[in-house]
């Protein structure tokens, strides 16, 4: 009996449908995840009883900190995978400076959550990036392994790119002006935290 009424639903679906493919997502933000962080703190009885070791729970709360920053203050990202990374990113001089090409998608800053490892093919990447005046933000507890050895080679690029704590106003103050596309305010002019978007 509705299949008379069914295009008031089908053409509205058309319209978004129509509407959503005629553009392209854009975000200035690259997050990279710590998953290869995790895979080093996963091993024997990495879970128990109680739940995660200390460990890899401190690890998921900066990672978790960093998110919430990011999305509550309505500065979009896209989470970077070291091995995509790896295979398919590259500097690049883009109109208004430099770009971190991910494919088809283009990024104007990179922030590294909290993290154990990282890979020598990202650090090197980020190093080109750098140099070429792109924005690296360090947010909270650097690297102190790379590729799962300790090493001070991190620490020492950390202290030539910006620095933030995971959580709060320092980590949006370090990414807005470059990765800012717009604000949901409340009357008083306050980020409303609630407020996500896509």
């Amino acid at each position: 009996p509705w299949w008379a009424l069914y295009p008031k639903v089908e053409d509205y679906f058309a319209r978004i449908l129509s509407v959503m493919t005629r553009g392209r997502e854009v975000r200035d933000l690259l997050v990279v995840h710590p998953v290869e962080s995790a895979w080093v703190l996963c091993r024997r009885n990495w879970i128990d009883a109680k739940g995660w070791r200390p460990e890899i729970s401190e690890l998921n709360q900066g990672f978790s900190e960093v998110r919430d920053t990011l999305l509550q203050n309505q500065i979009d990202y896209d989470y970077g995978n070291e091995v995509i990374m790896s295979r398919h990113a590259r500097v690049i001089r883009g109109a208004g400076g430099p770009v971190l090409k991910v494919g088809k998608a283009s990024y104007r800053a990179v922030v590294l959550p909290p993290m154990i490892t990282l890979r020598r093919s990202t650090l090197n990447l980020l190093r080109q990036f750098r140099k070429a005046g792109g924005l690296v933000v360090f947010a909270g507890k650097p690297a102190s392994y790379l590729e799962g050895r300790p090493s001070n080679t991190v620490e020492a690029f950390v202290r030539e790119c910006r620095q933030a704590v995971f959580t709060g106003a320092a980590l949006v103050r370090a990414v807005e002006k470059d990765c800012r596309r717009l604000s949901i305010v409340d009357g008083k002019g306050h980020a409303i935290p609630s407020a996500l978007y896509l």
